[in-house]
């Protein structure tokens, strides 16, 4: 057991107090106070019975009396000294209160501590549980520290730890003598130790490294090949954590490196071949002498991470199991699949003479990923991005060049959507390095508050009043100025800095909304959107609550976007997450309805109020025949289910009273007011609130 501040509790029972004193008295006071509190006690009337005692039962604290006959406390205390050192056995001195130069003999000898005469049991008592204490501690971290010198010892793993604020880099033995490096030939720093990386490995490693540093990753993970001191290489795995302050700042970090030089060519799970023997493979598809194309497709599975979160990491097992032999049945017998890590796969598509050839193959693998999934008795939809390297016989580029196109491709992909896929070309050297310039700037914007909020008021149809108003997040990059959201939230998606970005909204919202009522507004509803990430993090429905509490937030004024594709990823957990917001008393609404996967029959299971029609819908009515009937139907859809509506992107009157004729509760858009900084919002608001100025 331990205790608030982490120490081995003191449990009186399991300890044993051995008093040693000529004095009956003196004896009996002792043994009366420390068995009531529950010691067991031992009691010897001089030193050569306490030292015999000593011998025949395991004491945990010695009480001794310095004036005794035969020998003295001097003299026992030196035996026992022989024997059992000041943390194996503390030992306190029993003195009279004006003998000072008893109590310096006394600790020079080797006592703990000393109480005085006459007793005062409780200071006895409080100094008995320090002492106790201590070698409690004390044998806690020295059985700690062997069992970490024993493990070290023993494990195959070489251990390393950087000190970030002294750059000092500390590895064990172990670790020296896998790479074949004597004492004075160890690293100093951590540049050092990547230096021993090969060239082609170390920007991908010290990416990955960074990674985990900036927070991105929750540890660091990495296979790559490392120099021994005789020259050739090893294949190493190395993972590591950091250790971070109360700012989140990481100060120290610390690992292991294993030498999966023979074991490390094929994955576990999957039993596919690994990064390095994938690389070979493109290797020998480069040098063949019977030169021709091939392809290497980099899939990412989509929102892979949600299923181990939501389900664990077995589950997480299973469905990347059966994928990849969804993935497999799709290849031919030429052709390569390797899992390079977590969710990413790589194909090896040989004999290729028509890039026709390398869309149909990408095609027909997200087909087959994106069929229903069972695990578990859980169905589940997933897709996956893709990114291709189309490598004709003339190209002189090598296995990793070919390999860090494709995933350049990859991100592209992201980029334009879940789901899709992109060929690389020589353009994307460029977008690939401003989005790395964009990420980088974003986790400084968030670091340095650049972010500011928009609003843009929502309006009832049947009153002309504004009754709400969606939060839109702006940011205005000190160097690049004003940088629009498409751009930077799929970043933030991707790399999750948007929990971070979400709450700084949710909360920037709520206070603007409490200044407005302390200014004497009228309270309107606020309308803020979840991304993906948000609402599916676990402490969503308590910061929501919390932020309520603080800026004293009535619920049924706060609502909360989620798109349906959010939804439909996981119907049991979006459902238990919504239930949670439900009973906050928030309002739910399914934004950018129509878009994605539109169900009626989940739209009855879920706690919803409202309905946003997607502006793609809105645009082209009342003209758009083929508009006019979906937007006509969601409307219907929305009433019978007794949910409102809200349209989005209304910019002309013809869309207004369109809407209007189908009873469309609420519209928002450029028709009104495009979305506006706080000030001039406020000003919107105290002009227009409560007089039906726009009725439509």
């Amino acid at each position: 057991m331990q205790d608030q501040n982490g120490r081995t509790r003191l449990d009186p029972s399991q300890h044993t107090i051995l008093i040693i004193d000529d004095s009956e008295l003196n004896r009996e006071i002792l043994w009366h106070h420390l068995t009531k509190v529950g010691f067991k006690v031992l009691s010897a009337e001089g030193g050569n019975q306490g030292i015999g005692m000593l011998r025949d039962h395991k004491v945990d604290l010695v009480l001794l009396d310095v004036m005794m006959p035969e020998i003295d406390g001097f003299e026992t205390l030196e035996m026992i000294r022989q024997n059992h050192t000041m943390n194996e056995l503390p030992v306190i001195m029993i003195t009279a209160l004006n003998q000072s130069q008893d109590i310096i003999r006394a600790l020079s000898l080797g006592a703990n501590d000393y109480i005085t005469k006459p007793l005062d049991t409780s200071v006895a008592l409080a100094r008995i549980r320090t002492q106790l204490q201590l070698s409690l501690s004390e044998r806690a971290l020295r059985e700690s520290e062997e069992r970490y010198a024993l493990s070290a010892r023993g494990a195959n793993d070489g251990l390393w730890d950087w000190n970030i604020r002294t750059r000092e880099m500390y590895v064990s033995p172990r670790w020296a003598s896998m790479l074949g490096l004597a004492e004075e030939e160890l690293p100093e720093s951590l540049d050092a130790w990547f230096d021993r990386i090969h060239s082609d490995d170390r920007s991908r490693v010290l990416e990955e490294f960074n990674n985990h540093m900036n927070g991105e990753k929750d540890h660091f993970a990495s296979e790559f090949r490392v120099r021994h001191q005789l020259g050739h290489y090893l294949w190493v795995f190395a993972r590591g954590l950091a250790v971070r302050d109360a700012k989140g700042e990481p100060y120290r970090v610390a690992g292991s490196q294993t030498d999966i030089t023979e074991q490390g060519m094929h994955d576990v799970l999957t039993g596919l071949p690994k990064r390095n023997l994938f690389l070979h493979s493109v290797e020998q598809a480069i040098g063949k002498e019977v030169r021709e194309g091939f392809a290497i497709h980099y899939f990412d599975l989509v929102r892979f991470k949600i299923i181990n979160d939501s389900f664990g990491h077995d589950v997480g097992d299973k469905v990347l199991t059966k994928i990849v032999k969804r993935i497999e049945s799709c290849l031919d017998e030429h052709d390569t699949v390797a899992r390079l890590e977590g969710d990413d796969f790589v194909v090896l598509q040989s004999g290729v003479s028509e890039q026709e050839q390398v869309i149909d193959l990408t095609t027909r693998i997200m087909e087959a990923v994106r069929k229903p999934l069972v695990v578990n008795g859980q169905e589940m939809i997933l897709e996956v991005s893709s990114g291709i390297c189309f490598a004709k016989p003339e190209d002189p580029s090598s296995a990793e060049e070919l390999l860090r196109n494709a995933h350049a491709a990859l991100n592209q992909a992201k980029l334009k959507g879940r789901g899709g896929y992109q060929i690389f070309d020589s353009a994307m050297y460029a977008q690939a390095i401003e989005r790395l310039k964009l990420e980088s700037a974003l986790r400084q914007a968030i670091k340095n508050g650049e972010f500011s909020l928009n609003f843009q008021p929502q309006v009832e149809l049947k009153t002309g009043n504004v009754v709400g108003f969606e939060v839109l997040v702006r940011w205005n990059q000190p160097e690049m100025g004003w940088i629009s959201p498409v751009k930077f939230i799929p970043i933030a998606e991707e790399t999750g800095l948007i929990v971070p970005l979400g709450d700084w909204v949710l909360r920037t919202a709520c206070k603007q909304v409490f200044t407005w009522r302390q200014q004497g507004l009228p309270t309107l509803r606020v309308s803020i959107n979840l991304s993906a990430r948000q609402f599916l993090h676990y402490e969503l429905v308590d910061s929501i609550k919390g932020c309520l509490n603080e800026y004293e937030m009535d619920p049924k004024f706060v609502e909360l976007e989620i798109t349906e594709s959010v939804l439909m990823e996981n119907i049991d957990t979006a459902n238990a997450i919504l239930q949670g917001l439900h009973k906050l008393g928030v309002r739910i609404s399914i934004d950018d309805f129509g878009t994605g996967y539109s169900s009626l029959n989940y739209l009855k299971r879920f706690p919803i109020d409202c309905l946003k029609i997607d502006k793609s819908f809105i645009r082209e009515v009342p003209n758009n025949p083929d508009d006019v009937a979906i937007a006509s139907a969601i409307v219907a859809m929305a009433h019978n289910l007794n949910l409102k509506v809200i349209a989005e992107g209304v910019e002309e009157k013809e869309q207004l009273d369109f809407l209007a004729s189908l009873e469309c509760e609420e519209v928002q858009g450029y028709y009104y007011s495009r979305p506006l900084p706080a000030d001039q919002f406020q000003a919107f608001i105290e002009k227009h609130h409560g007089t039906g100025s726009m009725k439509a």
